[in-house]
């Protein structure tokens, strides 16, 4: 019996751990889709602004789902944040390229976090079988003290 609690004892925190770990990884794989619709949205945006032309009105997102009108000037152009806050002018196509590249990073990034996760959850399905079957265990041999 004794061996059993002291299992317990020990899967115990390693459960909680585990559990932690899987909620940080479905964390990261929702900032990774975040980031994914993101870079997806400006591609749309370059997609729509090759056909504008000088003068264009357009909708310009500033944040919150709200939006100014403003008109294209500088049509050829696109500034692009290549990190480090550092951003450079870039060509539609070049600027719409690097981002498609960094959607493939991400998708390749998120498909590792899901792998991952999905490794966590069946040995957190297994450790939670065995926290079950020693639960039970000792509930048993504790109903049959209580008898004799």
């Amino acid at each position: 019996m004794s061996d059993d609690n002291e299992a317990l004892r020990r899967l115990v925190p390693e459960l909680q751990l585990l559990e932690s770990v899987a909620e940080g990884l479905r964390s990261r794989i929702g900032l990774v889709n975040a980031a994914i619709s993101e870079f997806h949205a400006a591609n749309s945006t370059i997609d729509g602004l090759k056909e504008a032309t000088k003068g264009t009105t357009i909708l310009v997102p500033i944040g919150g789902g709200s939006f100014i009108k403003a008109k294209v000037t500088d049509y050829e152009k696109i500034v692009v944040d290549v990190g480090a806050n550092v951003s450079l002018e870039k060509s539609f196509d070049e600027a719409y390229e690097d981002l498609e590249t960094h959607i493939r990073e991400l998708e390749k990034s998120r498909t590792n976090l899901q792998a991952q996760l999905q490794e966590t959850e069946s040995n957190l399905n297994n450790m939670r079988n065995q926290v079950r079957e020693l639960s039970q265990r000792l509930q048993q041999g504790n109903g049959n003290v209580r008898r004799a």
